[in-house]
């Protein structure tokens, strides 16, 4: 009970489904994560993770999503610019290395109609895994159905979407601890720890 009240809620929130149920919660120290996972009708399992992201995000990411796009049925859509879009999505998907800067497509700034909106996410679809990060306003990341594609979403502090991307490569960025958070993280828990062996010592 003690260590839970230190750890704390953090800005990002993690849920997932993929073989099991995963939640995910930073903690106050970001880097630091509560991680859970519970199997249909089975035991839930707890634990404490360190890292930029939990490992169960990256994993899903790769073995859940498919590798292509299912476009049939595109010439009776009425489409206008959707096609173009998912050609972009389609080979930057493919092309990516790992550890290189994600390709990030503004769909607020594209020429694109309520018909190729609906259609770019039914085709891409969704992949079972939601993040949120919580701060000024806030970002909803959503792992769609295609390997290496990210709705991101911003939103204001009225809950509004005033940025809406897709964004191709690794997990997205707004949702990693940075190394200065680790960094800043590790000297808080080392002075709270510090100062629970005092408190401890003079109570022995």
């Amino acid at each position: 009970a003690i260590l839970d009240d230190l750890w704390g809620e953090g800005e990002v929130a993690i849920t997932a489904h993929g073989g099991r149920h995963w939640a995910a919660q930073e903690s106050v120290f970001p880097g630091l994560w509560r991680v859970s996972a519970r199997e249909d009708g089975g035991e839930r399992s707890e634990w404490l993770e360190v890292g930029s992201i939990p490992a169960f995000v990256r994993r899903l990411a790769e073995q859940s999503t498919r590798t292509d796009l299912d476009l049939s049925g595109a010439e009776h859509a009425g489409l206008m610019n959707a096609l173009p879009v998912l050609a972009e999505v389609r080979a930057r998907s493919r092309d990516h290395e790992h550890g290189t800067p994600n390709h990030v497509i503004n769909f607020t700034l594209l020429p694109l109609t309520p018909t190729d909106s609906e259609y770019i996410v039914r085709v891409l679809g969704e992949g079972g895994l939601r993040i949120r990060s919580d701060g000024y306003g806030s970002c909803r990341i959503v792992m769609t159905g295609l390997r290496r594609v990210w709705s991101v979403q911003f939103l204001n502090t009225m809950g509004n979407v005033v940025l809406d991307t897709l964004e191709v490569g690794d997990v997205p960025a707004s949702a990693l601890a940075a190394r200065e958070d680790f960094e800043d993280s590790a000297e808080r828990l080392r002075e709270l720890a510090a100062a629970y062996m005092v408190e401890g010592e003079g109570q022995a």
